[in-house]
């Protein structure tokens, strides 16, 4: 079943991507809401955006071999639970 594209949570996206060019990403984050809102979308979003080599002030490039190998559930670094 393929991973749907990152649609909506931009807040949430633009804070995330702003600690991880300042400060860093919180070493844990909960991701919480109702069924169908795109948790598990936004977890991968992160994983990309803290594995991509290419990606900039926003975000993760989406299409660089970290980022295909987090969306495939392949990447050595991230671990799907």
């Amino acid at each position: 079943m393929p991973i749907p594209p990152m649609v909506g949570h931009h807040e949430a996206r633009r804070r995330l991507a702003a600690a991880h060019r300042g400060r860093g990403v919180p070493q844990a984050l909960l991701i919480e809401g109702p069924e169908g809102v795109g948790r598990q979308r936004l977890g991968l979003w992160i994983a990309q955006l803290l594995v991509c080599g290419a990606g900039d002030a926003v975000g993760p490039c989406g299409s660089c071999r970290a980022c295909r190998q987090v969306l495939e559930l392949a990447h050595p670094d991230v671990h799907w639970f």
